[in-house]
């Protein structure tokens, strides 16, 4: 088990898919802050973990599609964020980016 600020995670990080979960609130916001300068609508996140970024992407009014190839963290983000996915703000995607057809979400 991995420890976050004496809080253990709900999953042991994958070395296989180089897995790093981001708890930084600092790094995270200077990140999100970046999306300023976008004009695009949509926002792709390649391998959202366990949501740390996702939590403030989704409130940026931009569209999120979050794109996740480990099933256990799928599952912990679809529960994690289904008001987000029912309102339409968060596409979450099980599978791997590589293979993903990406412009088939975000030009609809």
């Amino acid at each position: 088990m991995v420890f976050c600020k004496n809080m253990p995670l709900p999953v042991i990080p994958k070395k296989s898919l180089g897995q790093n979960f981001l708890n930084s609130k600092r790094v995270i916001e200077t990140i999100v802050k970046q999306t300023d300068f976008c004009s695009d609508p949509w926002i792709v996140e390649i391998g959202p973990g366990l949501g740390a970024i996702t939590e403030k992407l989704v409130i940026t009014g931009k569209k999120v599609l979050a794109i996740e190839k480990d099933r256990q963290l799928f599952e912990i983000l679809q529960e994690k964020f289904v008001t987000d996915i029912d309102r339409g703000v968060l596409t979450l995607v099980q599978g791997d980016t590589i293979s993903y057809p990406i412009e088939s979400i975000i030009k609809n």
